[in-house]
């Protein structure tokens, strides 16, 4: 499977935690995070997508990301666990 899903989404405070994250993580992770310059027109507390991942990037982050905010969107998007 290679399509993908669904985005991630999080406020500004998440992408930049999920970001320092991935950087330490998975170099290519964080080359797909949507960079913030992009959401200069919202609010640092509003919703935008962080990334938009395949299927097999979704289960990647399932087994070795622990950060709340990004395992509550997966289990959101998969109805539990990415599969």
């Amino acid at each position: 499977m290679m399509a993908a899903i669904d985005k991630i989404y999080g406020t500004q405070a998440q992408q930049e935690v999920f970001l320092a994250w991935a950087v330490e993580n998975n170099k290519e992770l964080s080359k797909m995070i949507i960079p913030t310059e992009l959401f200069t027109h919202l609010k640092p507390e509003d919703q935008r997508p962080l990334c938009n991942l395949s299927v097999e990037m979704d289960i990647w982050l399932w087994a070795n990301c622990q950060l709340g905010f990004i395992r509550e969107e997966l289990e959101f998007q998969y109805n539990g666990e990415p599969h």
